[in-house]
């Protein structure tokens, strides 16, 4: 049998012939399939080693070679032809070039040396790269209470926004809660481009960034869940303890983990506790499909801060959706306060994105930002919109 970083073959050949017999018989089964071949070397694993194979006048026998070794082919010159090439997925030709290179590697299957080159290997994260996260409680406490007011009966998402600075200190200043249909075991986020663009338009406006994701789980299902988004990511956990009682927890997703998402080498999971993969991966000393999500996460201590923006108008997506109404009394409560400093809300400024458009709003953000005065147009609109006109 002859492997090549292409393909493998069979040619036949008795064991009295010499190795120069060998090679006309591969060359003449290569220049049949399309490859032009101008010279080559032989190879085959000996024990521990891999012998080339360059004296053409000894015998096959002679040479140590007998039925049913592999012969490594390297082709020096030359190209191997379309038609071989079409044969083999890029990842079989991956392979067999490991395994050409490998001198420990048997006939069939695979050893520790191939593994070890060419699979991915999952490490744990030996630290976090993130110091600490420090939530704005308001938005945490509204997030939670919301998940106690459900009764944990369904799980909940919310995708966290703020910042990181030079330190890798995280500060999220307010959670995002997307359209969500939820079970108690499963997370179903809705699609709602519109909506997405209009978040990530407000949230760079207002100088802030996604940092991570928080999850409740119900009553019903085991803690664990892994968020796919970007690196420095913050995962937190809201559950119930052993007690009843509301237990949040942080991590930092490992970079590894981050990685291999965007590579497209993660796939959809039922087991919060496990990450499934598209091809196996080297998980200690074994192979598997799976791998605990521990090896993922790193806990974080937490903190809490005042965020420089306000989280105290209706949450986005809940069973009660913020109306008219709701805007006419959020200007009342803050008439003593600049409208500048009112607007510097996501919630409003969102529920105002799909009342007004998001150029209307872009420059309210920026108002918001720069703490400069609204214009008197943009602020009789406003008003208009809360009924108070």
């Amino acid at each position: 049998r002859v492997e090549t970083v292409e393909s493998r073959f069979r040619v036949e050949v008795p064991n009295h012939d010499t190795v120069q017999s060998l090679r006309c018989k591969i060359a003449e089964h290569l220049k049949s399939q399309g490859a032009t071949v101008n010279n080559f070397i032989l190879s085959f694993s000996k024990g521990s080693q891999k012998d080339d194979l360059p004296d053409h006048s000894k015998s096959l026998t002679a040479a140590g070679l007998a039925s049913g070794h592999v012969v490594f082919l390297s082709l020096v010159d030359g190209e191997f032809g379309k038609h071989e090439k079409e044969e083999l997925s890029q990842e079989k030709k991956e392979e067999l070039e490991r395994r050409a290179r490998c001198p420990f590697h048997p006939p069939t299957g695979s050893c520790v040396q191939c593994m070890s080159a060419g699979w991915i290997r999952i490490k744990p994260q030996e630290s976090s790269t993130i110091a600490s996260v420090s939530f704005d409680m308001l938005a945490v406490d509204s997030f939670q209470q919301y998940v106690y007011d459900l009764g944990y009966s369904v799980k909940r998402c919310g995708i966290l926004y703020g910042r990181v600075t030079d330190l890798n200190d995280v500060f999220v200043d307010f959670i995002y809660e997307p359209p969500q249909d939820n079970t108690d075991t499963k997370l179903v986020l809705k699609d709602s481009e519109a909506e997405a663009h209009n978040v990530q338009t407000i949230a760079s406006l207002l100088g802030l960034r996604c940092v991570g994701a928080i999850v409740s789980h119900s009553l019903a299902e085991d803690q664990d869940f892994v968020p796919q988004v970007q690196h420095p990511c913050v995962c937190v956990i809201l559950g119930v303890n052993e007690n009843g009682e509301s237990q949040l927890e942080a991590y930092e997703i490992s970079k590894q983990y981050i990685e291999l998402f965007e590579k497209d080498d993660v796939l959809p999971s039922d087991d919060p506790k496990n990450v499934r993969f598209k091809r196996d991966v080297w998980v200690r000393t074994q192979e598997s499909k799976e791998v605990d999500v521990h090896f993922f996460l790193n806990p974080l201590p937490m903190v809490q801060h005042d965020a420089p923006i306000r989280n105290d108008f209706i949450v986005e997506n809940r069973v009660i959706v913020a109306q008219e109404s709701d805007l006419g009394n959020y200007f009342k409560v803050s008439s003593s306060l600049p409208m500048y400093e009112a607007l510097n809300n996501f919630h409003l400024l969102l529920f105002l994105a799909n009342a007004l458009g998001m150029q209307e709003v872009g420059r309210l953000c920026l108002n918001a930002v720069n703490k400069q005065p609204v214009a008197d147009g943009d602020e009789l609109l406003l008003k208009h919109v809360a009924g108070l006109m």
